[in-house]
């Protein structure tokens, strides 16, 4: 892995200091995740990968728990759009619910 030479030539995802519970719930303890570092893509595999959305709406996020296994497993990283705020149709959503963060398949 190299960085690309120019940033208006990449992609680049922020990979997030949070973990989303598969289980019960990760209490949360602040209302901010820090960056702790970033993915990049060509603008080309980004396009594929994530449907033309904007760098700026994709996160990464770690999953706790291991409730959703096989699909998702604990330690298992999830790209994230946070445009979403809504349940919209069937499919996985990472959500607050009172105190606590969770990722669960909604249908």
């Amino acid at each position: 892995y190299s960085p690309l030479e120019n940033d208006k030539d990449v992609f680049r995802v922020e990979v997030l200091d949070i973990a989303a519970s598969a289980g019960p719930g990760t209490f949360l303890v602040s209302d901010f995740a820090e960056t702790v570092h970033a993915i990049e893509f060509s603008h080309d595999a980004a396009r594929r990968l994530f449907c033309s959305r904007p760098a700026n709406i994709i996160k990464m996020i770690t999953v706790d728990g291991d409730s959703m296994a096989p699909t998702l497993c604990a330690g298992d990283q999830v790209f994230v759009d946070v445009s979403v705020r809504n349940f919209e149709t069937d499919g996985i959503y990472i959500f607050i619910f009172g105190h606590t963060f969770h990722i669960k398949r909604l249908q």
